[in-house]
């Protein structure tokens, strides 16, 4: 069709108005509806440790530094450098990472992480209902080290965690005071892609493995 054409008939079209969705009608809505749930939210932790499990990650609850470092043995196993952010929660296993072979890197590019098999990131919060682990960049001062390596370790203050994506939302103000950072990643599982005949892959588009230590010391 000649463009002059279709712009035409475009514009007649606008002009003419949109017919109301009839079977649709959309309603006045003068604020968010809040979501009911059918399954009980009363323990946080429980119900994400669920969640993560349910979303192909791997939830441990520790409470103690030597539980902590129980869960870096298994991770790091075999791995010759881990990378690690600048969250916080990172420096929970500063020493232990100190005390053990494995090349600890501080990436300042994605090149940095090309042979690291391990990253190892804290969390701005994470979500109960979905399993969502949420990581801020303008915390964690690396957008790649949760997402490069096969395996990521996040750790998770236990009192971080909130109820539903809506409790996250709905209060940025508030967990973002200075406003929100460049990047906002809710990481929900291992990644995962499929193509049209629904073949699921685990781990093209970024880690393999997501492990989840969620500290509740």
């Amino acid at each position: 069709m000649d463009r002059d054409v279709f712009l035409a008939r475009l514009r007649r079209r606008v002009d003419l108005g949109f017919p109301p969705n009839a079977a649709h009608p959309l309603g006045r809505v003068d604020d968010v509806p809040k979501i009911e749930y059918r399954e009980p939210l009363d323990d946080l932790v429980d119900a994400f440790v669920a969640a993560v499990r349910r979303q192909g990650g791997e939830p441990h609850r520790v409470a103690s530094m030597a539980a902590l470092e129980n869960v870096l043995d298994e991770v790091l196993a075999g791995a010759e450098a881990v990378a690690v952010s600048g969250d916080p929660e990172v420096a929970l296993v500063a020493d232990l990472l100190d005390d053990r072979p494995t090349e600890v890197v501080r990436p300042t590019g994605a090149n940095d992480l090309a042979d690291v098999a391990v990253g190892i990131t804290g969390a701005a919060g994470a979500i109960a209902r979905t399993g969502t682990v949420v990581v801020a960049s303008s915390r964690a001062a690396s957008r790649t080290v949760s997402l490069i390596p096969p395996i990521h370790l996040a750790l998770v203050p236990a009192g971080s965690i909130v109820a539903t994506p809506s409790d996250w939302w709905r209060h940025m103000g508030a967990r973002h005071p200075d406003g929100p950072p460049s990047q906002l990643v809710f990481i929900t599982g291992p990644s995962k892609s499929a193509d049209i005949e629904l073949t699921l892959t685990v781990g093209v588009h970024g880690p393999k493995r997501l492990v989840v230590a969620v500290w509740e010391g």
